[in-house]
């Protein structure tokens, strides 16, 4: 996937504006559901997914199809709930040095 910069996108974790769009329920669930991120997070949440067991692969079967697009879409959850804690102890940190 080639890597683009957009009209004011950025990456949904970290804000880079060299962004790739990301299908974050799965090409073959929900094509057109997807978010900007850059190539290093979009290698992380591709690799969580994978290590989840989350099958991308085609089903016939409309609701076994958004049963694995709500999984990548819970896993993506985790990813931005895991860069708002990095993010909180960075500040507390920085508050606690400030403040020595």
């Amino acid at each position: 996937m080639s890597t683009a910069t957009e009209s004011g996108a950025r990456c949904a974790i970290c804000g880079s504006e060299e962004i790739e769009r990301h299908h974050v329920g799965g090409k073959n669930h929900i094509v057109w559901f997807t978010m900007p991120l850059c190539v290093t997070h979009h290698r992380q949440l591709s690799a969580v997914i994978a290590a989840a067991k989350i099958d991308f692969t085609y089903t016939d079967d409309p609701k076994e199809r958004l049963v694995r697009a709500q999984e990548a879409c819970q896993v993506f959850q985790w990813m931005l709930s895991q860069a708002q804690r990095e993010l909180n102890s960075k500040v507390t940190n920085e508050e606690q040095n400030i403040s020595i």
